[in-house]
């Protein structure tokens, strides 16, 4: 059996912890039996007027979720700049959407979210569907040190791989 050169091994051996790295950082989504990120499902109409907003929209951002019943996606209780962020990518139409914003809960914190818009139907029927995840813990930007608010916007892109080993 032939033992590997030093180089090859030194390489293998940064392959197997950049993988190691990976895993580690592929935890976004719960593994059954984890708590889940909080967040609600929500619906509008063809005129991005909420139709449904889950219940659990009450115990995030203290808004009942019939407040929500008539107000525009693009508006009702998002910061000035997620407003502006969320109308532009609609404007883009490339769907499905994924976006991080703001939602000024009812204390006046902001709560960061990363809202996704399902692309919608087919059928020409027009309307939207979705869900929020909150992102951060939400007294983490209380309303009076906002002025220097967190990254919004497109989600960032995955990192790029390492270069490839010079053999």
């Amino acid at each position: 059996m032939s033992k590997k050169p030093p180089r090859q091994k030194s390489v293998r051996n940064r392959l197997n912890n950049l993988f190691a790295d990976l895993e580690q950082d592929a935890t976004f989504l719960p593994v059954s039996g984890e708590q889940s990120l909080p967040g609600w499902m929500w619906e509008c109409d063809a005129d991005g007027l909420y139709l449904n907003c889950g219940p659990e929209v009450e115990a995030i951002l203290g808004i009942p979720p019939n407040d929500f019943k008539g107000q525009p996606l693009t508006k009702f209780a998002l910061h000035s700049r997620s407003i502006e962020l969320l109308e532009n990518s609609l404007k883009r139409a490339d769907f499905p959407i994924e976006i991080n914003l703001h939602f000024i809960n009812t204390e006046g914190d902001l709560v960061p979210i990363l809202l996704h818009i399902f692309a919608p139907p087919e059928s020409g029927e027009g309307g939207m569907r979705g869900f929020v995840q909150v992102t951060q813990p939400i007294k983490e930007y209380p309303a009076a040190q906002a002025t220097q608010l967190p990254e919004m916007g497109e989600p960032p892109a995955a990192p790029e791989p390492p270069p490839a080993p010079k053999v």
